[in-house]
This record gives structure tokens, C-alpha cells and sequence, in this order.
């Protein structure tokens, strides 16, 4: 895979990322409007994003396996 490339993959797994994250938050905070559960809530939420924040290898895994992407360049 040659460096723009990955970079290029990086960054769209990144955005990706960042969108789950921006859900987790907006979720929250329409959750957390009603005044209910707000420490639950604040939990599932933290939760959420350290599991997005926690699986950048994984994405990164999975989407070489589904491009059909080697690790060493051009074969």
C-alpha cells in the first residue's frame, strides 16, 4: 500500500470515527435533556467513545481486508 494511500484510508477511518463519537454526544445530550439518568447516561456515553477511541487497529484491519490491501506494497 503506498503512503498516500494509507494516508488516505487513515484519514476516512478517522472521520469515520469522529462521526460515531459526535452520535455518542448528540445521543447524550438528547438523553440527558429530559433531566433523567443523567449519571447513566454520562457512563454509556463515556463507554461509547473509548470503545470508538479504542478501535482504530480494528478499522484499520478490517478495511485492508475488504480493499483487498497488502501490507507490503505492490505485489
Amino acid at each position: 500500500m503506498k503512503k498516500t494511500e494509507r494516508l488516505e484510508l487513515e484519514n476516512r477511518i478517522l472521520r469515520g470515527m469522529l462521526s460515531d463519537i459526535q452520535e455518542s454526544v448528540q445521543k447524550f445530550e438528547e438523553d440527558t435533556a429530559t433531566g433523567e439518568g443523567y449519571v447513566l447516561n454520562a457512563f454509556k456515553t463515556l463507554g461509547s467513545i473509548a470503545y470508538v477511541a479504542g478501535s482504530f487497529s480494528d478499522r484499520v484491519l478490517t478495511e485492508k481486508c475488504c480493499s483487498g490491501a497488502t501490507e507490503g506494497g505492490q505485489t
